[in-house]
């Protein structure tokens, strides 16, 4: 990580009983106040979750880093059943004998408990929210229309086969 970065690891308790959601944060040291516009929460998609998805170092930084760094303070929720949230009980079956662990309805409800407690920590109205893959049209697209006032910004990007990104809403 580099110089000038603080990195913290929260646990914050999820809607549904008994869930536990990892929400890693990245800021510049010595900043405790930001601007609603300064703020990020970050959401993965469906195959990996935050670290491996937002914070994994290649060349010595991460874009976690790379955002903290420019002034962002920016935290990316493990939805239940990724990295180091609550691993739901049907996860230790075999998937023949269990439905999904996580629709669509429960990550958004996983996204919406992270971004309240980004509000209530940072004391702010508004956070933007940035996410890839699953995590975007599905999640941002529908915690947007439910939670709109939590959101300054929901921006959904895909990479395409040629890994370039394309907008798809602002």
């Amino acid at each position: 990580m580099p110089e000038g970065i603080l990195a913290a690891s929260h646990f914050i308790a999820g809607r549904a009983p008994g869930l536990t959601l990892h929400v890693r944060n990245k800021r510049p040291l010595g900043i405790e106040h930001f601007a609603e516009d300064r703020v990020l929460v970050l959401v993965h998609g469906a195959t990996y979750g935050v670290e491996t998805g937002f914070d994994l170092e290649i060349g010595g930084f991460s874009w976690m880093d790379w955002m903290a760094a420019r002034g962002f303070d920016v935290y990316a929720v493990d939805v239940r059943g990724y990295g180091q949230s609550t691993r739901p009980a049907q996860m230790d079956a075999p998937s023949k004998d269990n439905p999904p662990f996580a629709f669509t309805t429960d990550a958004i409800e996983d996204l919406a408990a992270a971004v309240d407690f980004v509000k209530a920590r940072r004391n702010l109205d508004r956070v933007g929210v940035i996410g890839w893959s699953w995590g975007i049209p599905n999640w941002s697209a529908a915690s947007f229309s439910l939670h709109r006032s939590g959101l300054s910004r929901s921006r959904r990007r895909w990479a395409t086969a040629t890994g370039r990104s394309a907008p798809i809403a602002w």
